[in-house]
């Protein structure tokens, strides 16, 4: 009797130890698949935004390629802890994938002439300062600072830039501004060097806010743009934002039929990675002044520069050599300025 006994509590033992087994690999199978099922939205998320274009999801998915990539970051490293290969490789494929897309956005800058080396030296002071900005004060501070050849600003009131052209007109007296409005926000010009009347360019669109001028340094034209797109809050914004980058590469195409250097600098409310933006600086052939692994990333400033929006930017054409560009503190406003270090070609 007390050996029967036994071998039912063994037996008892042994189902209960067979049910715990089943249930972890019950589990276990459900955790897989949960991971497995991760993975595959980590894939759509990096692949979907390149062939729609024009939805606001899309959009902002694409807008947030870099902070996407830095969770994907994380889950590559909790996806070591199962051992599991394939999944780790999956994963790691995806965050790749992901980093190319990026970092492919930024082109090298195009060679001049083979026997092309940098002559003239030019510095470029960039901002949308915020029409509501209360620090203009600290904004002046920085471009005094810089000792800038051109400053273009956005979100520039007619106040502001009446207080701007006092503060700066000993360093900076030649300058212009695109304001319809007294009140409205608009784009402005500064420079050291006189500005020549504005460019023989594409008749004004009023649904393309930009300011168009050419400087002489020394003996060498520059054409200058500036241009503030629309915001992306929502898809009739995007699309307007869209059509505004299509304007932008017939103005930047027609104006590069005449051989003079040209530099573009705005607020364009598109990162680099955008679809429709890598497809402008293909038609264009413009360039950016910094690269990818500098992580210039403009917008907001309150938050960790690595983790913003790199929504700002400076495009050269292939008559510059040599470019840098640097992030400088905030000033008070939701984007960050930028100076650039431009070299002309002979």
């Amino acid at each position: 009797m007390a050996l029967n006994h036994g071998v039912y509590v063994g037996r008892k033992s042994c189902k209960s130890d067979l049910d715990l087994l089943n249930k972890v690999d019950s589990v276990s199978s459900k955790m897989s698949l949960l991971l497995w099922l991760t993975i595959a939205v980590c894939a759509l998320v990096a692949l979907l935004p390149v062939w729609i274009r024009g939805n606001l999801q899309a959009d902002m998915l694409n807008q947030a390629r870099l902070q996407i990539s830095v969770l994907y970051c994380v889950l590559c490293i909790c996806l070591l802890l199962t051992k599991d290969w394939r999944m780790i490789v999956s994963m790691g494929a995806v965050l790749l994938f992901n980093l190319y897309w990026m970092s492919s956005a930024y082109p090298t800058l195009a060679p001049g002439p083979s026997s092309a080396t940098a002559s003239h030296s030019f510095r470029l002071y960039s901002q949308n300062i915020y029409e509501a900005n209360r620090n203009v004060s600290g904004v002046v501070r920085s471009i005094q600072q810089v000792d800038p050849d051109v400053v273009v600003l956005m979100e520039v009131t007619t106040p502001v830039y009446d207080y701007l052209v006092g503060e700066l007109r000993e360093t900076l007296p030649y300058h212009d501004l695109q304001n319809k409005h007294y009140m409205k926000p608009g784009l402005a010009l500064f420079s050291k060097y006189k500005l020549e009347s504005r460019m023989q360019t594409l008749p004004e669109d009023p649904r393309l806010p930009s300011i168009k001028s050419r400087i002489m340094l020394q003996d060498k034209p520059i054409d200058i743009i500036g241009v503030h797109l629309e915001s992306p809050h929502d898809a009739h914004r995007i699309r307007s934002r869209n059509k505004q980058i299509g304007k932008l590469t017939k103005l930047i195409k027609y104006q590069q039929q005449s051989g003079v250097p040209l530099l573009l600098a705005g607020d364009m409310n598109t990162t680099p990675w955008n679809t429709l933006f890598r497809k402008f600086q293909r038609e264009t052939n413009l360039s950016h002044a910094d690269s990818f692994w500098s992580l210039n990333n403009s917008w907001p400033a309150w938050l960790p520069a690595a983790l913003g929006f790199a929504i700002d930017h400076v495009l050269i054409n292939d008559q510059f050599c040599n470019a840098k560009r640097f992030r400088l503190p905030d000033v008070g406003s939701d984007h960050f300025a930028f100076v650039s270090e431009l070299e002309l070609c002979n």
